[in-house]
């Protein structure tokens, strides 16, 4: 690299990192404000523009918020209330962002739990967040059985995606919810500096730990890539990462979210169809550890 090169790719990258501070650095933890507020901003700004792209389903910013908005409705009925954590265990489709995104319009926080895990490992994940429910895609329930046991006994189980025996289907309920956005006074009080979201580690050096991610830091997970990568509304990013991580699930769908770009969404990573779903998907951007 020459001189200039260095110059400029320096410049880059401060020009970057300044517009990164000046952006989280406004983020207030004692304010009342939220992740859910944040969320809600950005869907009005962007409105009627693709948010998600998955298999064949173009999801516009609005039918993403109306989609999380029955999940929100959902909840409260099911007995879930401000401050309760809710475990998530699913696979990567749209439902799981916005199920995540209507819990937090509730105050309630959720746990993303990684969709691997059974037994010992995933009843660990589900009791350490003291998680009073737990939602899965049907594919999931013999990971469930497995770890069914040693649950709390007044865990409720849901189902989301189709009937399983023993378990509650939720699509008709939620279905018949209402669109329109909760009243913002049932999180009314919640600050910043509170939890929104566990994510799990990883569990390689014993079982998985929660880390608290709170309504600040989630947000400046969700954008703070916006300027690291420039990235602008007319992006579409490919994202094939799982949806409990926090590089996906967080940096790259917030990436889209704050900018206003689209998300192509995959149910996982393939080394063989990777090239041919960007091309096909015209991709200008990817998410990737």
């Amino acid at each position: 690299m020459n001189l200039i090169d260095g110059i400029k790719s320096d410049w880059i990258y401060i020009n970057g990192f300044r517009r990164i501070i000046g952006a989280i650095g406004k983020f207030d933890p004692d304010a009342e404000y939220t992740l859910a507020d944040a969320m809600e901003e950005a869907v009005d700004d962007h409105d009627e523009r693709t948010f998600i792209s998955f298999e064949g389903q173009e999801i516009s910013y609005a039918e993403f918020d109306a989609r999380a908005n029955q999940f929100a409705h959902w909840g409260v009925p099911a007995g879930l209330k401000k401050g309760d954590c809710v475990a998530l265990f699913m696979e990567n489709r749209p439902d799981y962002i916005a199920f995540w995104a209507g819990m937090a319009k509730i105050a309630v926080k959720t746990a993303l739990i990684n969709y691997n895990l059974t037994g010992a490992g995933l009843a660990h994940c589900v009791k350490i967040t003291n998680a009073r429910a737990i939602v899965m895609n049907p594919e999931l329930t013999p990971n469930f059985e497995s770890a069914r046991s040693q649950t709390p006994l007044d865990l409720g189980a849901f189902v989301l995606g189709g009937a399983t025996q023993g378990l509650t289907q939720i699509d008709a309920a939620v279905d018949s919810m209402p669109t329109t956005r909760p009243d913002r006074s049932v999180r009314a009080g919640v600050k910043g500096a509170e939890v929104a979201l566990y994510i799990y580690t990883s569990g390689t050096t014993g079982l998985p730990k929660a880390a608290k991610i709170t309504n600040v830091r989630a947000r400046g997970l969700m954008r703070v890539f916006v300027d690291a990568t420039d990235a602008h509304r007319s992006d579409r990013i490919l994202l094939t990462l799982p949806l409990y991580h926090a590089t996906g699930g967080m940096c790259g769908v917030g990436t889209a979210m704050n900018a206003g770009a689209c998300v192509i969404l995959r149910r996982k990573f393939s080394a063989s169809h990777f090239w041919q779903e960007a091309i096909d998907n015209d991709a200008t951007m990817l998410v990737y550890i």
